[in-house]
């Protein structure tokens, strides 16, 4: 304790003196006992030729000083104490908001679940849909025709995986395509970013937001061909899951070892027909295929095949599920 008390007091009253503080030891500096013990009558002797005093014997206040001195060691021990403390709570903070489902500001002041994976803001649940899985009632919501903003029926209800529609504006096949060729979806054709409870910087994603996606989780190459290791509710190792029963639905899931994100296998829209629910999962990309202005890209996954760059007709009706950066 002495050494370190010698050591504060140098500290201490080179900073007072204006000086800089030495780097070496105080012995071989200032010649103590030859046994390297500090004695409570070396103090003022050794602050005395740290300030360059001539004179030894310039009153020092001993006991004061090494009154101050205990109490700055034991405001030392304690702030060491605390920072460990607020270390271990900064990491533990880290980690949980790492693994945290959070929730973000959306259109009208209204709050959306996400995570995130791959560089983004992922939405948990798909446009128009009220829950993350469940059912497909609640979990599927709306189907749109690329660059269109609302969907072309006025009701939709469900039977199991199967969805029925009715007061259908066009069926949505090859005859009417939707006008709206950009490279990518703007704003105003975007149907995330204009719908009144989104908006606020979540947006339909790009093509490239489904390649990080799928990326971040493991996939490599452009698509998988093969048969998706099972999933769970209780999955958390990175992969990408085929989920048969994933609360009630069956769906992909993406993890990323961190955090995970389900897809149900929604289906799509044909002409005025619902098709493949419960077995393909088709999610429009703001993106256009530029080799075919016709079609645009979009995620396409079913229990054998996952392609994150896939690409159909802009008249076929696919679910949204936003991003936000």
């Amino acid at each position: 304790m002495k050494k370190f008390l010698l050591s504060l007091s140098l500290f201490a009253m080179t900073l007072m003196a204006g000086a800089q503080v030495p780097t070496l030891k105080a012995r071989s500096i200032y010649d103590v006992n030859q046994d390297d013990k500090v004695t409570v009558q070396d103090v003022p002797a050794l602050t005395n030729k740290l300030l360059g005093k001539a004179d030894d014997k310039t009153a020092v206040d001993t006991q004061s000083l090494l009154s101050v001195l205990n109490n700055l060691a034991d405001q030392y021990a304690n702030l060491v104490s605390q920072y460990g403390k607020i270390l271990a709570e900064l990491a533990d903070l880290k980690a949980k908001v790492s693994s945290c489902t959070c929730s973000g500001e959306g259109g009208a002041g209204k709050k959306h679940d996400y995570v995130v994976m791959g560089g983004k803001k992922w939405s948990t649940m798909n446009l128009g849909a009220t829950t993350v899985a469940g059912s497909y009632a609640t979990c599927a919501g709306d189907f749109y025709a690329w660059g269109e903003t609302t969907p072309r029926y006025t009701s939709i209800s469900w039977s199991g995986s199967t969805a029925s529609f009715t007061g259908i504006s066009k069926p949505y096949n090859g005859n009417n395509y939707p006008s709206y060729t950009g490279s990518t979806l703007d704003a105003a054709h975007d149907a995330v970013a204009s719908h009144a409870d989104w908006g606020e910087g979540w947006r339909t994603p790009t093509n490239q937001d489904f390649k990080d996606l799928y990326a971040a989780c493991g996939g490599t190459g452009s698509y998988i061909s093969s048969t998706l290791p099972s999933g769970s509710k209780s999955t958390t190792a990175k992969g990408i899951y085929w989920c048969s029963n994933y609360d009630g639905v069956a769906g992909l899931l993406f993890c990323d070892g961190t955090n995970k994100l389900f897809f149900p296998a929604s289906g799509d829209v044909y002409d005025t027909s619902h098709y493949d629910g419960g077995s393909f999962g088709l999610y429009w990309s703001s993106s256009l295929y530029t080799s075919d202005i016709d079609c645009a890209y979009l995620l396409n996954f079913n229990a054998s095949h996952v392609n994150p760059s896939s690409y159909y007709g802009r008249y076929n009706g696919f679910a949204v599920r936003p991003v936000s950066d």
